[in-house]
């Protein structure tokens, strides 16, 4: 149920800009951080609600923790991005590199937030989401158009689509 709710969120909430996106993901990535090491708040959430609120995953033994708890934020915020990024390649017809840059850089970030799980209890998944998803989708503008792809890409905005009659 609550992967469900993750893709209809990315599915029905459209983001519109590179700029919005990145402020979102930034913002998110502070608060998500801190609350993670500087308080026990998201910890005590992620482990003490029972809501589809969270997804949970068995550690292997000897791991600091029984499981490792991905809340649907985790999986919904970035994938707002990943869907922007493939819905602006899609646009721009560049064969769906956009959209793998975008898969690839949340498969990697998530490996990332899990590994470090096996080191230390209570890990913020969006320290390591947000740096690959945007840091990825930085270094592919530059690397395929220089600074003139990464104005393209920050510039870029889609217009809202036409309700239907």
């Amino acid at each position: 149920l609550g992967f469900s709710l993750s893709l209809f969120a990315i599915r029905s909430v459209p983001l519109r800009s590179f700029a919005v996106g990145a402020a979102l993901l930034s913002g998110l990535f502070f608060y998500d951080t801190f609350f993670v090491f500087a308080t026990d708040v998201m910890v005590t959430v992620a482990t003490k609600i029972d809501a589809p609120v969270k997804l949970i995953a068995p550690n292997p033994p000897g791991s600091p923790s029984p499981a490792a708890i991905l809340g649907l934020g985790d999986i919904g915020v970035p994938g707002l991005m990943v869907a922007f990024l493939a819905r602006r390649g899609d646009n721009m017809e560049d064969e769906g590199a956009a959209r793998k840059v975008g898969c690839l850089a949340y498969a990697l970030g998530l490996m990332a937030a899990f590994g470090a799980n096996e080191i230390r209890r209570g890990q913020p998944a969006l320290l390591y989401l947000v740096p690959a998803v945007l840091g990825s989708s930085v270094l592919w503008a530059l690397n395929s158009s220089g600074t003139k792809g990464l104005e393209d890409l920050v510039s870029y905005s889609e217009s809202e689509a036409e309700p239907e009659a």
